[in-house]
């Protein structure tokens, strides 16, 4: 687990998102993790919560729609390709 609080201090959070597309029912966020992780299912959605709820904000906050999903997804073993 983590510790919640709230920022007392104006804080700068700085990331990029690297997927954003728009379906009927709003945006859908992807986050692609390429590195290895020790942790699947909810307890990697645990780890990386905060960031998409960030991103999710950053988003609704840039275009003033709904994101319908923030998801991360995990690419091992990937080459690229033509």
């Amino acid at each position: 687990g983590g510790i919640d609080r709230p920022l007392e201090a104006p804080t700068v959070v700085r990331g990029v998102i690297d997927l954003v597309y728009r379906e009927p029912v709003g945006w859908r966020i992807v986050d692609y993790k390429t590195t290895r992780i020790p942790a699947v299912g909810e307890a990697m959605l645990e780890r990386y919560r905060p960031q998409l709820e960030q991103y999710r904000d950053a988003w609704r906050q840039a275009t003033g729609e709904k994101v319908a999903s923030a998801d991360v997804v995990v690419l091992r073993g990937v080459v690229a390709g033509t």
